[in-house]
């Protein structure tokens, strides 16, 4: 590569018993960049972890600081790597945990000061005293994020990091915190997350891994036009339907939503349609019930099905309106919200637009 990457992968090939998890995938990150990495349960985004870190063997070539670090050990490649279990020393304090850096190569004098910079970012001063065999969940989470980032080394990656907190309002603040501290320290990081609002509010990019592949861009920038059902699913709830859909007639018999403007003639290779929640609006009428509701990101959601019966989808209920379940409801959709794709998967250009 002739202007090789900070970090990244180029042409890498990651078998995990024999099932290529990612196969010729090549992305890149910048120096000091937060990139969030997405995908399916199983696509291998751990596995993409371990083989940037070099704990999984991988073909193909892998870049570190901008060179070649495909035959390069662990321990040269300098990559701090906070996994699931964050596999803290029980008997030991957290403060005791975080001090095993401060003998690193790469430390100075001012290892005290970075340590307490940190553990005041993330609220850890009042419990730093405490072993870990006697901290909650939290704290035991909080306590493994700070000992991450006392390492002296730039890259840095972290798996769900904030998955085992049960309140939403507590991720969003440590997801938030560690945001601002990534930036703070210019640390190079990947975080794997399942959940989307969190990986919007932490990244400068997504990767998504969609079938042994790897997709990159901005958050905004694959929501509006995901190059695949598989990416478009990931980021957002909503409705799959074939594509007979844009048919007037197959419509009215199978899927009464009402369109607000007449689409174009559908290609003939179209197979899929889909339509984020958010693009779906609840109108009076009928063809539709309320199956049950729920809370996601702030929202109000309603899972609801045909009046007949069939497949469920989600929809976003409008602020300050109430919908028990079993109350009948109409939809509707403008039709440049539609997204077609083939019968692989991909993006067709839109002939609703």
């Amino acid at each position: 590569m002739n202007n090789p990457p900070y970090l990244g992968a180029d042409d890498i090939v990651v078998r995990v018993e024999g099932r290529a998890l990612l196969e010729h995938a090549k992305f890149c990150v910048d120096k000091g960049e937060i990139v969030a990495l997405l995908g399916p349960s199983g696509s291998g985004k751990t596995t993409l972890l371990r083989a940037l870190a070099g704990l999984t063997l991988s073909d193909g070539e892998v870049f570190v600081r901008r060179m070649l670090a495909t035959d390069w050990a662990p321990s040269k490649r300098k990559i701090s790597m906070l996994f699931q279990d964050p596999a803290l020393f029980p008997r030991m304090t957290v403060r005791n945990n975080c001090f095993l850096w401060s003998k690193a190569p790469g430390h100075d004098s001012e290892f005290g000061n970075v340590y307490a910079a940190l553990a005041q970012d993330f609220k850890i001063e009042h419990f730093e005293t405490k072993r870990i065999e006697n901290l909650s969940g939290g704290e035991r989470q909080r306590a493994a994020i700070v000992r991450l980032l006392c390492s002296p080394h730039d890259i840095v990656f972290l798996d769900e990091p904030v998955k085992s907190l049960f309140s939403v309002q507590d991720r969003a603040n440590l997801t938030r915190e560690l945001r601002n501290t990534l930036r703070r320290l210019n640390k190079t990081a990947i975080v794997v997350t399942h959940e989307v609002d969190e990986a919007a509010q932490i990244c400068d990019r997504l990767l998504i891994i969609d079938e042994s592949k790897v997709v990159s861009g901005t958050f905004q920038a694959l929501l509006e036009n995901p190059p695949s059902i598989r990416v478009a699913e990931v980021l957002s709830q909503g409705l799959k339907v074939d594509a007979e859909f844009l048919d007037p007639e197959w419509r009215q018999e199978n899927f009464p939503i009402r369109l607000t403007n007449q689409p174009k003639t559908r290609a003939d290779n179209a197979k899929t349609v889909h339509v984020r929640a958010t693009d779906i609006v609840i109108e009076q009428g009928g063809g539709f019930v309320v199956q049950r509701t729920f809370e996601s990101s702030g929202r109000t959601m309603l899972d609801i099905r045909k009046e007949s019966g069939g497949k469920h989808f989600c929809v976003i209920a409008p602020s300050k309106t109430s919908h028990a379940v079993n109350t009948k409801i109409g939809l509707s959709v403008d039709p440049k919200a539609i997204r077609l794709f083939d019968s692989s998967g991909n993006r067709l250009e839109n002939s609703s637009d």
